[in-house]
């Protein structure tokens, strides 16, 4: 009787378990789910890296000497009317 009802147990149990694991809508991983949150944010670093060297290398071949700051048409205008005004004496370099 007692191996009747262990066996009736185990079965039961075998089938329940069985019956669970039947196809189900997995749910997403952490991963997956992390991934479509970043993609539309994700870009190739290589090719970045790349194309900002290349734009660089080809500022430097074209622009020989880019303007300055301090070249800068505003910045002499500032100085010159600071000259004229006599507020500050300034020495050319």
């Amino acid at each position: 009787m007692r191996i009747r009802l262990w066996l009736a147990l185990s079965l039961s149990l075998v089938i329940l378990m069985s019956g669970s694991c039947a196809v189900s809508k997995k749910a997403p991983s952490f991963n997956e789910q992390v991934n479509s949150i970043v993609q539309p944010y994700s870009f190739n670093f290589a090719t970045w890296e790349t194309n900002t060297l290349f734009s660089q290398l080809r500022q430097k071949v074209i622009n020989r000497q880019p303007e300055s700051a301090f070249n800068s048409q505003s910045v002499k205008r500032y100085f010159s009317y600071i000259e004229q005004s006599g507020i500050m004496h300034l020495t050319k370099v």
